[in-house]
């Protein structure tokens, strides 16, 4: 639930940014980023907590 509340507010981000002037690309460049690493980390916490459970 937590990464797709983050994709919303990364693409949201990137539409303001793109009306507040910033380049179309650049803003998607950001919001993508964002996306990346919040799916990053929420792989690791779901890794770290399996292994934590096994130990």
């Amino acid at each position: 639930m937590g990464l797709a509340l983050f994709a919303t507010f990364a693409l949201s981000f990137w539409i303001v940014s793109y009306s507040l002037g910033l380049k179309s690309f650049d803003g998607f460049l950001i919001a993508l980023i964002a996306i990346v690493t919040a799916a990053g980390v929420k792989v690791a916490m779901d890794k770290l907590s399996a292994a934590r459970r096994d130990a």
